[in-house]
């Protein structure tokens, strides 16, 4: 579980930082970009993988990390721009910190949550 839970939040920060290198970004554009990204990629792979009847933990996680490296490798391309950009904007930015603490309490929420609480149904138990 906490494989899985780090290897999606690395995969929303590699998106993430894809499009906070882009030109007309804001911190706030690239949160969101970078969430909608993240959220379409997990969801073909899942998919894709679940149709060809290999959906498994390894092959997950291996589908995802593959995947996370086109937009890794753009962003590192430009990521020096960018940190210079950004470092003036994202400070003054209250939307976007309170969307940013608002996802770390539904994160802790889902977290304790499947922590504490008891399997419900055949896909608990599987996982």
């Amino acid at each position: 579980m906490a494989t899985f839970l780090l290897a999606t939040l690395a995969l929303w920060l590699t998106w993430t930082a894809y499009f906070a290198t882009r030109e007309a970004a804001t911190p706030r554009e690239a949160f969101a970009y970078g969430a909608v990204a993240f959220a379409a990629q997990l969801v073909a792979t899942e998919l894709a993988l679940g149709i060809a009847g290999v959906l498994t933990r390894p092959a997950l996680l291996a589908a995802l990390a593959l995947g996370a490296i086109p937009p890794a490798v753009a962003a590192a391309s430009r990521w020096r721009l960018s940190v210079l950009r950004f470092s003036t904007g994202a400070r003054g930015d209250a939307a976007l910190w309170l969307l940013v603490a608002l996802a770390g309490v539904a994160l802790a929420w889902i977290a304790a949550a499947a922590w504490l609480l008891p399997p419900r149904g055949m896909d608990d138990l599987a996982y």
